[in-house]
């Protein structure tokens, strides 16, 4: 689809579903995927998505990348048909060595749903472990910690 469009420097967000061994492209956009995917890539890759584009565009060396953990994961919550009017974080949480943030998003409470998009989420964790496995599983476990009322 890249090469379709005459995309070759600079980020591309792709979203692809994979049905039957079929691949079928959903959407692409020119420009950085969102939901801290950026923050994943630069942590589990060193790629700083932002300067090796600007660096690639002027023509410049790409700054050294320097990854930071081996791999990392995202738990969002949001509610699909739920009343939520508080997220109690266990202070506890700030003890835990692979937690690499907590964002609770309390300015949209008392929420109501229907979550209906990405801005309608209430927050998430985001992890780094030794594999993708472990960092998913440690990351769903830490939402688990969390008391929604």
């Amino acid at each position: 689809m890249l090469d379709v469009i005459g995309h070759g420097v600079g980020p591309a967000h792709t979203e692809v579903k994979v049905c039957q061994g079929q691949v079928y492209i959903i959407e692409t956009q020119l420009r950085i995927g969102g939901d801290q995917i950026w923050e994943m890539a630069l942590g589990t890759t060193g790629v700083d998505l932002v300067s090796e584009t600007i660096c690639a565009i002027a023509g410049l060396d790409r700054p050294p990348r320097k990854p930071k953990y081996t791999a990392m994961a995202i738990q969002f919550f949001s509610f699909a048909h739920s009343e939520v009017s508080a997220i109690v974080a266990p202070a506890e949480l700030d003890d835990e060595p692979n937690l690499v943030r907590l964002q609770l998003n309390r300015q949209k409470l008392p929420w109501t749903g229907p979550a209906r998009k990405s801005l309608d989420r209430l927050g998430y964790v985001l992890v780094n472990a030794q594999t993708a496995d472990l960092a998913q599983q440690q990351a769903k476990q830490l939402v688990g910690k969390l008391e929604f009322k």
